[in-house]
């Protein structure tokens, strides 16, 4: 099937998939003799989303056409500006594996376009309805997905500025988080921080500064930060503040949902309102992130050396030492170290089994994620040993997804997949 172009046709869908002009209004149904729309998808602000095929590629890719016309909007200029500056952010920034790739952007019959890659998957805030409440887990994956993507444009001295459930996407293919919809995004340039802008947001996810116009990076970790107690709670933001209090209060809606003082604490201060009490990037907010996670430690068996008695107490004790039930008591005692340390060097001989299987990738069951400062596999494995939950991991190396090495854990264990540059492993059978 294809789909008419044209805002004002009766029959827009009433079109053959082979067809060159529409049969209602007669609009050609090519947009620049290459895109072919085949549905529409979503009704935004400003025009249309289209879901399309590429026909110059034998395999007809999907792609998403972005349609702009005013729709007696009330400042059409101001909307023509931020469309055009949609496409001009997108190629700027460049290729990210967690942004969609412009393909295009043009004028045609007095409209305006913007073709950009289809990232298949359903938004945060779909999954939200159909499987309920996030998780903490849940959220920290997210947290560890979406920070370094917030890293790649604020670099790019881009404010994206309307980050909610509804613009991140989960891909089917490989399960990451795509940051969508820049129509809003800003480009901070020389001076931009002292004059008053636009307007520009969601309401009840905007931070404070943004809605008077003065949006600054931390704006969009406020945002994300609003995004992931929408997620957590299931409630909207506003339902969630307090005006006594002048704050969300978001930790009273959390229903046989605990979360750790840890995440609440980096959660409280990514949504603080003043500027200077709030996380002022992305890198802050991750470093308190994998701090929390590395206090969570592998524990270690420690024996201390006993330490002298005193003479006050020496004969009682020597006197307690020949008591048969203490000798009973010492050869249990003894039996039950050598117990432990017999548990200890198994443990160690379940981790020699791992086997790390070189340039593959198992995509899916992921249920956590992080950067880690040393690009070494074993460091993902160990972590991996000691959660029951984790029945596989997969090791990205430097330079593929951010400056660091990261490791993927998965409740399941995916088919592997060859991919270069990343190391996977599964769970060794205990016996």
């Amino acid at each position: 099937m294809s789909y008419c172009l044209n805002p004002n046709c009766q029959k827009p869908s009433n079109n053959p998939a082979s067809a060159k002009f529409c049969l209602n209004c007669g609009a050609n149904l090519l947009l620049g003799d290459r895109y072919r729309p085949t549905k529409s998808i979503a009704r935004e602000g400003f025009g249309i989303a289209l879901l399309a095929e590429d026909e110059f590629k034998p395999s007809k890719p999907p792609c998403v056409i972005k349609q702009f016309f005013p729709l007696e909007h009330n400042n059409a200029p101001k909307a023509v500006e931020l469309f055009r500056q949609e496409a001009v952010r997108l190629e700027q920034l460049g290729k990210h594996p967690q942004i969609p790739e412009l393909l295009a952007h043009f004028e045609e019959a007095d409209r305006l376009y913007i073709v950009q890659e289809f990232i298949d998957g359903k938004n945060l805030a779909q999954e939200l309805v159909q499987t309920g409440a996030f998780r903490e887990h849940q959220i920290r994956s997210l947290l560890q997905d979406l920070l370094p993507v917030l890293q790649f444009i604020h670099k790019g001295q881009v404010i994206h500025r309307d980050i909610k459930p509804d613009n991140i996407i989960r891909r089917d293919s490989d399960g990451k988080l795509v940051l969508v919809d820049f129509g809003a995004a800003k480009y901070v340039a020389t001076g931009a921080f002292a004059r008053t802008g636009t307007t520009i947001g969601s309401a009840g996810y905007a931070a404070p500064e943004q809605t008077v116009g003065k949006a600054v990076f931390a704006s969009d970790i406020y945002s994300l930060g609003v995004t992931c107690i929408h997620l957590l709670t299931g409630i909207e933001p506003f339902d969630l503040y307090d005006a006594s209090e002048s704050k969300l209060v978001w930790k009273n809606y959390l229903i046989d949902n605990p979360v750790s003082e840890e995440l609440a604490r980096i959660l409280n201060k990514m949504i603080e309102l003043p500027l200077n009490k709030r996380y002022k990037s992305a890198d802050e907010v991750l470093q308190d992130l994998n701090s929390a996670i590395g206090k969570q430690a592998i524990p270690i068996l420690q024996f201390n050396p006993p330490q002298p008695l005193s003479n006050a107490i020496a004969n009682p004790i020597a006197q307690f030492k020949t008591n048969p039930l203490f000798q009973f008591s010492k050869s249990w005692l003894t039996a039950g170290i050598v117990l432990l340390a017999g548990l200890t060097g198994y443990q160690y001989w379940l981790l020699t089994r791992w086997n790390l299987e070189l340039n593959t990738d198992r995509i899916g069951a992921d249920y956590n994620n992080m950067y880690i400062s040393k690009p070494d596999p074993d460091l993902c494995k160990q972590i991996c040993a000691v959660d029951e939950q984790c029945q596989a991991f997969t090791y990205v190396r430097p330079g593929l997804e951010g400056d660091q090495a990261r490791c993927y854990f998965k409740n399941g264990v995916p088919s592997p997949t060859p991919r270069e540059g990343r190391n996977s492993s599964i769970r060794p059978t205990r016996w």
